[in-house]
This record gives structure tokens, sequence and C-alpha cells, in this order.
């Protein structure tokens, strides 16, 4: 009795076993199917809009325009660049954040520019460092301190510095928060300088009020400003940052000049709204990652003074934080 009874619980156990196997192989059959799918959306079928949050013609426009035909090779579909400006970037961004999640609009990020969106309490912003799916950085670009080629105060960058702690120096500046702003805060923080800003929608807005005498000193990008600084129009005194500049070697870096920890001018990325399918976003960066390592994407973009960066996932979120960091330590001096 006893025999009969283990050889009925063995044929019991046996059958358990099997049917929890089979359990197990359709679960996995389940999920691969579902990963197949996934990686086989159907995206993109139509254009995709790019938002870039600065006026045409500056240094922020052409970076993104120069990677546009790159990405539109490699995604099969038109990227249309629209241009959105106002609030420092935030009109641009802002849009980004509330556009819906399906792939189809993408923005093109500048820091430290985005962290006064939440950062400043009265900018009033609903959006987060969270808003966004942070795809990959594009690029840093180490910034250059700018006056016009006449002029006659200062043309070295100790002779700026002594003169702008002694007097009121008009600087420019993308908005409250903006890069330029951040270049220049720090440098009165740590310097001890007086350079106001004047508050306007980009580079190629900051040049022309540099040209026109609005301002004393600009804070620009190379891609902007280059035609200008190779005929003698713009005179760069100093890099910001600790490296010099591959296209300005005898230029110097205002660390390199003074025991200061001036950050680079600002870095640029690209981004989607928060909850795009993660299969999309996939196929984002894998179009993002060889567009940007195509050879003549790479020459252009080292035509316009910079290198490409390509960080991406915690990698580049990592980036960020370290960016952020840095403007939090100034929130007093912003007033936030």
């Amino acid at each position: 009795m006893k025999k009969k009874f283990m050889s009925i619980l063995l044929v019991l156990l046996s059958v358990i076993l099997i049917a929890g196997c089979a359990q197990g192989g359709s679960n996995t059959t389940e999920k691969t199917t579902g990963n197949k799918e996934a990686k086989g959306v159907d995206w993109p079928t139509k254009p995709i809009k790019f938002i870039v949050p600065f006026a045409p013609g500056g240094g922020t426009d052409l970076a993104a325009r120069t990677l546009q035909p790159y990405l539109e090779k490699e995604l099969g579909v038109s990227v249309v660049i629209e241009n959105k400006t106002g609030g420092g970037g935030w009109v641009g961004w802002g849009d980004l954040a509330t556009s819906q999640p399906d792939g189809y609009t993408l923005g093109y990020l500048v820091f430290p520019n985005i962290f006064t969106g939440y950062l400043n309490p009265t900018a009033n912003r609903q959006e987060t460092f969270d808003s966004f799916e942070y795809l990959m950085s594009h690029h840093v670009d180490s910034g250059l301190l700018v006056v016009r080629g006449d002029e006659s105060r200062f043309s070295t960058i100790e002779e700026f510095i002594d003169y702008a702690k002694k007097n009121d120096i008009a600087g420019s500046s993308g908005g409250v928060g903006s890069s330029p702003h951040f270049a220049g805060v720090q440098i009165n923080d740590q310097l001890g300088t007086n350079i106001r800003f004047v508050h306007g929608n980009g580079g190629a807005e900051a040049i022309a009020q540099l040209l026109g005498g609005h301002i004393d000193v600009g804070f620009l990008d190379y891609s902007s400003s280059r035609d200008l600084i190779k005929t003698g129009e713009l005179k760069v005194i100093a890099v910001l940052g600790s490296d010099r500049f591959s296209k300005l070697p005898d230029v110097p870096a205002i660390n390199e000049v003074f025991d200061t920890d001036i950050q680079k001018l600002l870095s640029r990325g690209i981004a989607a709204p928060k909850g795009v399918d993660p299969a999309i976003l996939e196929k984002l960066n894998g179009a993002l990652e060889k567009a940007m390592n195509n050879p003549e994407h790479i020459e252009k973009l080292a035509e316009l003074g910079v290198e490409v960066h390509g960080l991406q996932g915690k990698e580049y979120i990592d980036f960020l934080k370290e960016q952020e960091a840095s403007m939090i330590e100034l929130k007093e001096v912003f007033g936030w």
C-alpha cells in the first residue's frame, strides 16, 4: 500500500513539474514576442518637429542645423526645425515638455540655461529636470569673451578685469540664468567685477548689440562669431574655462590667467518629452549616434569650433547633474 501511495505521489509531482515548465516556457515566449514587437514599432512615418529655442543665426541654431540633414538620413523622414524664441529658451522647452510623447517632437537643449526654469522661483514654471527624456549630448562649447575690434579701453583679459572692477560693464545675456548670464555672474562672483547684463534672445542679437555699442562685452560661442573674428570686427580676449581653444591657440583661457573656476559656456543636447515609448527612444538614440558620428557631420561641426560629445543614458544624466550643481551653488547670487 505504501509503495502504491509513493508511486501515485511521484506521478503527481511529475505532472506539476511538467506543467510548471510549460507555463515558464509560455511566459518566455510572450516576453520575446513582445520585445520583437516593441523593436519593430512603426515609427517614424511622418516628419519630426525639432524645436530650437533661440533665433536663427545664433550658435544654437547653427549647431542644430548642422545635425539636421544627417539625422534625416538616418530616420528616413524630414526633421523640421522650428525656432521658438523667448523666456531664455523656455518658450521652446515649455512647448517640448507639453508635447505629445509620440516621438514626433524633439528639442535642442542648452545648459545651463534650462536649469533656470525650475531653480528660479520667479519663473513660475511647472516643469522640472524630469520633464524630458534626455537622449544624447551633441557637444560642449568653451565659449569666448569677446569685445569690438576697435575697443580701446582694454585689449587683454587682465586689462578687462581690472577695468570691470572699477567701472560698470554691460555684458550680453540670453536671459536670466542663460549660459552667458551664468558665465558673467561667475566672473563677478570670483573676480569682483561689475558686469551688468542686457538680456536678449541669443548669440545673433548679442553680436548686434556688441557691434552697435549697446554692450561692452559679449559671452559668445565661436560658431556665431567666427566670421566677424576673422575680419577683425570682433576680438577675443579670453576663452571661458580652463583649456585653450584650438581655433584660437594664442588666446588664453580665463582660468589659466586667474585663480578661478569659471565654467565653459554651455553644452547642447537633444531631448524628447517625458513618456516616449522605450522602443522609439531606442530607435532615436541609434539614429542620433549614427548621425553624430557621420564623418561629414563631424567635419562641419569642427568648422563651428566644436567636437561631438555623444554622451547618453546615465552618463549623460550624471554630466548634466554636475552642471546643475554649479548653478545651485550660485542661487543666492542670482537672488533665487
